[in-house]
């Protein structure tokens, strides 16, 4: 028997078009969009995610400060940080616990994100 339930991604994300092109990017699986670390922090204390997309520059804080906050209470959880700014390292990224770093200027980030959401989807829950 085949489950039509899709595993929940939470993508931390305060512009609307970038948050619809990411649920696009990741239509397999249910992506719930909240604009703001606040809301993101609420929602992590209450639901399970089986990924995290956030964006780094956030309209009440940092994406990488909310990273390294969730990463030291649920380390299971993978996180992807995504930027349209070029001054963020990948290592930057790696030192607040996320899993990757996507640019989103790459000319392959549709094709990056999806991958990289199927690996750490399927590495912490496979």
């Amino acid at each position: 028997m085949t489950s039509n339930i899709k595993v929940k991604v939470l993508c931390v994300e305060d512009n609307e078009d970038e948050c619809d092109l990411i649920k696009e990017i990741l239509s397999a699986y249910e992506v719930v969009c909240v604009p703001t670390v606040a809301e993101g922090c609420a929602l992590l204390d209450t639901t399970k995610f089986a990924l995290v997309v956030m964006d780094e520059h956030l309209p009440d804080g940092s994406g990488l400060e909310l990273c390294s906050r969730h990463s030291k209470t649920n380390a299971a959880t993978p996180v992807i940080i995504v930027s349209g700014d070029i001054y963020i390292t990948a290592a930057e990224a790696a030192n607040a616990g996320a899993k990757a770093f996507l640019a989103k200027s790459k000319p392959t980030f549709v094709e990056e994100l999806r991958r990289l959401a199927d690996v750490h989807v399927m590495a912490a829950h496979g």
